[in-house]
């Protein structure tokens, strides 16, 4: 009986999807529009939503994604 060949681990691949995360999350931020309000409001109004918005989205939707592939790998184990 022949051995089943070892899957390929690629241990950079964690490094790079967390690079790719921090550079999307940049984006969204460097590239969201004004807010149409005076300056002196808008700079707190943008950390408030920054950080009470943005943020717990984000990771919401990193935590999300990686239950689901969790979800999906466990999945395919058990039915294997």
């Amino acid at each position: 009986m022949a051995m089943p060949a070892q899957p390929r681990r690629y241990p950079g691949l964690w490094l790079l999807g967390a690079l790719a995360a921090a550079a999307l999350l940049a984006a969204v931020v460097m590239t969201r529009p004004p807010l149409p309000i005076p300056a002196e409001l808008a700079r707190p109004l943008e950390h408030i939503l920054l950080w009470h918005s943005l943020v717990p989205r984000s990771v919401t939707a990193l935590v999300c994604g990686a239950a689901l592939g969790l979800a999906g790998l466990l999945l395919q184990q058990v039915l294997r």
